[in-house]
């Protein structure tokens, strides 16, 4: 499991809401564990178990972008049989929010992926509590290269509803991950 040394502790980071990424402005490729980038309020990590295997690659570097130029792909390269389990991790001050109407929307498409339980979303208040899965990417029911929308997980509700239950802080994460062999 990750846990991030990295965490946001003053109100002169509080992000603002609506926080959107939309992988426009920064590109790259990460293959080990680690930074992929950091913006003035958030900070995206990359965890693989396959290192120089498994990897992200964003922005202008993504496979098939849903709108404009940029995305987020997680995969594995080269095709040689083995596997890796990746995951991108959003870490984002949020503690000055009351946890009352906080939603989380975005899209996703599968390239080839085969059904895995770490496909999955997963969120937690703060980098030391475990994860809370949010949501179940279903590859085997979506078709290769076709969008899915995704609107208003209601993290709020996952976060309250948590045994014993969390609450947003400044070192609030959201984890998109994956396995696949390609």
């Amino acid at each position: 499991e990750w846990v991030g040394p990295h965490t946001f502790t003053t109100m002169d980071n509080l992000a603002v809401l609506p926080f959107t990424e939309d992988w426009e402005s920064t590109s790259g490729t990460v293959k080990t564990n680690g930074l992929m980038y950091a913006g003035n309020k958030y900070q995206w990590h990359f965890e693989t178990d396959n290192p120089n295997e498994g990897r992200s690659r964003w922005g202008s570097m993504a496979l098939l972008p849903n709108s404009g130029s940029g995305a987020l792909t997680l995969d594995k390269f080269p095709n040689d049989g083995d596997y890796a389990t990746n995951a991108a991790m959003l870490t984002i001050d949020l503690s000055g929010y009351e946890s009352d109407d906080l939603e989380l929307s975005f899209y996703w498409t599968d390239h080839k992926d085969e059904e895995h339980p770490e496909d999955k979303v997963w969120i937690r208040g703060d980098s030391t509590s475990p994860w809370i899965e949010i949501f179940d990417f279903d590859p085997v029911s979506s078709p290769d290269g076709v969008y899915q929308q995704v609107s208003k997980l209601d993290i709020d509700q996952a976060l309250a509803s948590a045994f014993p239950p969390q609450a947003v802080s400044s070192s609030f994460q959201l984890r998109f991950s994956q396995k696949d062999n390609s």
